[in-house]
C-alpha cells in the first residue's frame, strides 16, 4: 500500500500518518467478508477499527476520497448486477 499512500500524500499534502490510516481501513472493510483470521480462540473477522485524530482542516476525507472510490465502484457494480439478476 506505500504507492498509494504516498500518491495520495502527494495530492492532499496531509501528514503520511492520515493516507496510512485511510489505506489500511480501507483495505480491510474491502477484505473482512472474504476472510477470517483463525486464532486460537477460533476464527476472528479481519476488521480494524481506527480512529483518526485530527484538527479540522487536515485533510482526513481528502485522504479517504481516492481510497474509498475504487469501493464505491464496486458497489454501484454489484447493486447493477443484482437488480438485472432479479428482472430476469
Amino acid at each position: 500500500l506505500r504507492g498509494a499512500v504516498e500518491a495520495v500524500q502527494g495530492m492532499t499534502l496531509a501528514p503520511l500518518a492520515i493516507p496510512a490510516a485511510s489505506a489500511l481501513a480501507v483495505a480491510s472493510l474491502a477484505v473482512q467478508g472474504h476472510a477470517d483470521v483463525e486464532t486460537l480462540g477460533g476464527p476472528r473477522p479481519t476488521s480494524l477499527y481506527l480512529l483518526t485524530i485530527a484538527r479540522s482542516g487536515e485533510r482526513k476525507t481528502a485522504c479517504d476520497a481516492p481510497f474509498m472510490a475504487a469501493l464505491g465502484e464496486h458497489e454501484r457494480e454489484q447493486a447493477h448486477a443484482q437488480r438485472e439478476a432479479v428482472l430476469r
